[in-house]
């Protein structure tokens, strides 16, 4: 196996980091990804499936699997913006050398409304049917 600096390996980064393939997947399919809501055929939306996972402060918690840590993400993370909303975020972005994909584009989108492109489930929240 391949290991990353964090320790984590290749195939788990990969797995975790989905919403960032769909959007490269998206930039190499359309240009209409250059969009800030999404491609025509691929929209971005807003995910009311999350709210398990909000605190009372209206944050969305992260807890990974492989950690008694949990993070606190902006309520808007994802929502309706294709843009880099890992950006500055623990615990693999918030580094003086994060990984590239911590300023790649990416959003939620609805599965049922995307044509054209391959979508994944979300392991940061698994519990939520996000996309």
């Amino acid at each position: 196996e391949v290991f990353d600096r964090s320790g984590m390996t290749v195939t788990t980064l990969i797995q975790r980091r989905w919403p960032l393939l769909l959007c490269l997947l998206a930039s190499l399919v359309s240009t209409e990804v250059t969009n800030p809501t999404g491609a025509a055929t691929c929209p971005c939306v807003e995910w009311n499936a999350l709210d398990q996972y909000r605190s009372e402060d209206d944050q969305l918690l992260y807890s990974p699997a492989s950690s008694g840590t949990t993070y606190k993400y902006p309520s808007d993370y994802g929502a309706s913006q294709c843009k880099a909303h890992d950006t500055d975020l623990e615990p693999f972005c918030k580094r003086s050398d994060p990984p590239a994909w911590c300023s790649q584009a990416w959003c939620w989108v609805d599965k049922a409304a995307c044509t054209g492109f391959q979508v994944y489930d979300s392991s940061y929240f698994p519990l939520a049917n996000a996309y």
